[in-house]
């Protein structure tokens, strides 16, 4: 049996308008009527698609777009069926080293309040997203009629605090994030000992170039952070937060995007990864969504066998273009 990790959008709708977005017009443009009428029925099709052709979805996670611009019968069905697959398929995937269980959504909290009991019935895993330093969430994630809602931001972190169940900040970094690396310092103090939650569970990630982005927000649009930027980040956290309690995120959770297991250090991603649109359409992730050169097919249209030989042949394809860094010719470590 093949392994996969299955990334379900269920609608690009969000109610943010954040100057960074990879999806571009894509979060205004979707219909969220036409994405709640059939995002329960892809995932189930899918999900039975892939048990036929022998192909487990050890991890089934959701994300946006915004998941909670769905209405709230319609995630109580997704939460239930990814339960039911989990439970299916326990053994499973516990054999392949996983405990997975409950539903894991990335949402940006806006409506965290309003959906508490829902989350918290299902026990759902929940990535937080937040901009550091909070004055720039306030800055670039504000509302589609522009507004912001940093005092929100505060209440919703400190809910998601008490929550009893698994749950993790994400923080997306620019060029503008890291002008000032004291004040990102300051909030990640700010946010553990004064609204609660535990910092060792943050997850910094790197916003990259996209030219949806850029067609949407033209002169606007962020940069991302520079290499230089990025080191200097990095020796400013370890100087902050080494022999603190904060010491154990730093060293074990911050950086997991860096990790060998993450998804971008496969020899073809294309081969593991995949993300799944309410219309069937299937993409490599969230950095190729919307990009043809990305697109695997459509689960109406296609078998899954031909969706994964389309994955792994696009993705090698585009290895090839790009060919091997000048850096990574020269390490002794490489084979040859």
């Amino acid at each position: 049996m093949r392994a996969i990790h299955l990334l379900y959008v269920p609608t690009l709708a969000c109610n943010l308008g954040c100057t960074y977005c990879y999806l571009g017009k894509q979060t205004t443009e979707a219909a969220v009527k036409a994405d709640a009428e059939r995002a329960v029925a892809t995932l189930r099709h899918t999900l039975a698609q892939l048990q036929a052709a022998d192909v487990l979805a050890f991890n089934v996670s959701l994300h946006g777009g915004e998941v909670t611009m769905l209405p709230e019968p319609v995630l109580d069905a997704l939460f239930t069926l990814i339960r039911s697959h989990y439970l299916r398929h326990f053994d499973a995937i516990s054999a392949l080293g996983h405990s997975k269980m409950a539903p894991h959504i990335k949402t940006n909290l806006y409506k965290f309040a309003t959906l508490y009991e829902l989350f918290d019935r299902h026990k759902v895993s929940i990535s937080a997203s937040i901009d550091l330093p909070l004055a720039l969430h306030e800055q670039h994630r504000p509302t589609l009629s522009g507004k912001g809602w940093l005092a929100r931001t505060h209440e919703h972190l400190r809910l998601l605090a008490a929550y009893p169940h698994a749950k993790k900040i994400s923080a997306t970094l620019s060029a503008a994030h890291l002008a000032d690396p004291q004040a990102l310092i300051d909030d990640i103090w700010f946010i553990h000992r004064e609204l609660g939650f535990d910092m060792n569970r943050l997850n910094l990630m790197f916003a990259f170039p996209s030219s949806l982005n850029a067609a949407r927000h033209g002169p606007d649009v962020l940069a991302p952070a520079s290499e230089a930027q990025q080191v200097a980040l990095y020796q400013a956290l370890h100087a902050e937060f080494v022999g603190t309690e904060l010491e154990e995120g730093l060293r074990r959770h911050w950086f997991d995007e860096f990790t060998p297991s993450y998804c971008t250090h496969a020899v073809n991603c294309g081969e593991r990864f995949y993300l799944l649109q309410s219309d069937g359409n299937v993409y490599s992730c969230v950095r190729g969504q919307g990009l043809p050169e990305f697109h695997y097919g459509n689960v109406f249209e296609h078998s899954i066998e031909q969706i994964l030989a389309t994955g792994a042949g696009k993705i090698a394809a585009m290895h090839q273009q790009f060919g091997l860094d000048t850096g990574c010719r020269q390490c002794g470590h490489l084979a040859h």
